[in-house]
C-alpha cells in the first residue's frame, strides 16, 4: 500500500525542478535581457534545493534510534557550502555552476546508496538528474562566455 501523502509530496519535488528547468532555458536560449533572470533563477533554485534536500536527510537521520553525526554534519554543510557559492562575489558563475553540480552529485549518489524508502527514492532520483542537466546547460552557456 501506497502512502499516498508522502508519494505526493515526493511527486510535488519533482514538479518543483521545473522552475530550474525554465531557468536554465532562459539563461542558456533565452532573450539576453532574460539571461539574468535565468541565471539567478537556476543558481538560486539550485541552492534551495540543496537545503530541503539536506532537511530531509538530516530528518531521516534524526528519526533513526542511533542517528550518524557525520551524516547530519553533511546534511547540514552541504546546504552551507551552496550558499557560501552564490553569497561570496568573487565566484564567477562558472565556479558556482561546478560547486553546485558537484554538491548535488555528491547528494544525489548518497540518497541513491542509501537506505531510503523507495517511495522517496525514485522521484528523488528524477530530482537529481533534471537538476544535474539543467545546472550543466547553465555551466554550459557560462563556459560559452555567458
Amino acid at each position: 500500500m501506497t502512502n499516498r501523502p508522502a508519494a505526493a509530496l515526493a511527486w510535488v519535488s519533482v514538479l518543483l525542478t521545473l522552475p530550474l528547468l525554465a531557468g536554465a532555458w532562459l539563461y542558456a536560449f533565452g532573450a539576453p535581457q532574460l539571461a539574468g533572470v535565468g541565471l539567478l533563477t537556476l543558481l538560486s533554485l539550485s541552492a534551495t534545493l540543496l537545503a530541503f534536500l539536506g532537511g530531509v536527510r538530516m530528518g531521516v537521520e534524526i528519526g533513526r534510534s542511533s542517528a550518524s553525526p557525520s551524516a547530519i554534519v553533511v546534511a547540514l554543510v552541504t546546504p552551507a557550502a551552496a550558499w557560501l557559492l552564490l553569497a561570496l562575489p568573487f565566484f564567477e558563475p562558472t565556479w558556482q555552476f561546478a560547486g553546485l553540480l558537484a554538491l548535488h552529485l555528491v547528494m544525489g549518489l548518497w540518497d541513491a546508496t542509501s537506505d531510503l524508502p523507495k517511495w522517496w527514492k525514485t522521484p528523488r532520483m528524477a530530482v537529481a538528474v533534471v537538476t544535474v542537466v539543467a545546472l550543466a546547460l547553465g555551466m554550459w552557456k557560462a563556459l560559452a562566455g555567458g
